[in-house]
């Protein structure tokens, strides 16, 4: 229906004016929030994602199953590193269960790091090497040894040269790393540990 005069036609004009700019897209002053971001976001690639899908279907399919792969590997990593965190340790576990026994010495500790060595358990055998260290460098007075103390505590009151004290910082990041960082523990570590243990015990025995 056209306007029958002036006066209507400039009411149409303003009405037709208002509708436009009352759209979100005129709405300037109107601060755009985080959720309004990310809404863009998730809204522009879900358009990309089906213009690939139309055009390239072959190529969807494979970056949805590429995608798809690496939230199931990120997802397990997840579950493995909170599982290591949150079971029990059973090398740990033994070594507390032993601490108020004083007949338990280095040597006990070495025989029975070699056997979890030929067993397989590797992380169970750095934590028995490293007590098997711990009581021999306390038979040396180099540290004082006491079962509430964590690996890190003999750090600061070691007394070793700077090599002996780096050697012995290293033995203490690699226990870290496979007790407690979820770091996959071989035999070829728990060999290199051993050597290394060895070495400080040998610089540690009064000549």
């Amino acid at each position: 229906m056209i306007p029958s005069g002036p006066s209507q036609t400039a009411e149409t004009i303003r009405e037709a004016l208002r509708q436009v700019f009352s759209a979100p897209h005129y709405q300037w002053d109107r601060p755009r929030s985080l959720l309004d971001v990310v809404g863009g976001w998730l809204n522009g690639l879900s358009e990309a994602l089906q213009r690939l899908h139309t055009g390239h279907p072959l190529a969807y399919y494979v970056l949805i199953g590429f995608l798809t792969a690496v939230l199931l590997a990120v997802l397990a990593h997840f579950a493995y590193v909170l599982w290591q965190v949150v079971k029990p340790q059973p090398g740990l576990a033994t070594q507390r269960a032993d601490s108020g026994s004083a007949s338990r010495r280095a040597g006990w500790y070495l025989q029975q790091a070699h056997q979890l060595m030929l067993d397989g358990r590797h992380a169970e055998a750095l934590g028995f090497r490293f007590r098997a260290l711990l009581l021999t460098l306390d038979r040396h007075q180099i540290i004082r040894f006491h079962p509430s103390k964590t690996p890190a505590e003999y750090v600061s009151e070691l007394r070793f040269g700077s090599d002996g004290q780096n050697a012995f910082v290293s033995l203490v990041t690699e226990l870290y790393r496979h007790l407690f960082g979820a770091v996959p523990c071989t035999a070829a570590d728990v060999h290199r540990f051993d050597a290394a243990a060895a070495g400080l015990e040998a610089h540690a025995t009064p000549r």
